[in-house]
């Protein structure tokens, strides 16, 4: 558990660390959960969590896999590097 949120914590830290990422993450919780201000907690809520919630939950009854969200990625305009060549997009 400490192993996974130390990872966790290492992975937002990595986020956070330009200003592009924070912006994302702002934008992220914002149209996620129509809140930016909860990227400023989502780490200490998540290692907040004890063992024994992840265990009530892993007991629980599995529900079907639903959609919670969107990801979205960037497209790369111009350039890109394929098969050691470059080729317009």
């Amino acid at each position: 558990m400490e192993r996974a949120q130390a990872q966790l914590e290492r992975e937002w830290l990595d986020r956070l660390a330009t200003v592009s990422g924070r912006a994302d993450e702002l934008c992220r919780f914002a149209v996620l959960f129509g809140d930016p201000q909860l990227a400023l907690t989502a780490v200490q809520r998540v290692l907040d969590i004890t063992p024994e919630e992840v265990q009530a939950v892993a007991k629980g009854p599995v529900a079907p896999r639903q959609p919670r969200g969107a990801r979205l990625r960037a497209h790369r305009a111009g350039r890109q590097r394929r098969r050691g060549r470059e080729t317009e997009q």
